[in-house]
């Protein structure tokens, strides 16, 4: 796979994952009721672990943005 379509890729995914992020944090904003706690320790973990994959995916993209550049 050509390193231009790696970086297509990765910013699709990027993407994808900041708005999987937006959802997440207006969920938790939302009043849910008797089992709130509980549902926001939930959305909470999976806001945390989208994070880090974003976290994780956007130093794959600075790698290879600097590979390209050089």
């Amino acid at each position: 796979m050509l390193l231009v379509q790696q970086v297509a890729e990765l910013q699709k995914e990027n993407f994808g994952l900041k708005l999987r992020i937006y959802f997440l944090e207006n969920r938790m904003k939302m009043p849910l009721g008797d089992n709130e706690e509980n549902i926001n320790e939930m959305v909470s973990a999976q806001l945390s672990s989208t994070y880090h994959v974003v976290c994780k995916t956007l130093k794959i993209f600075i790698y290879l943005l600097i590979y390209f550049l050089s």
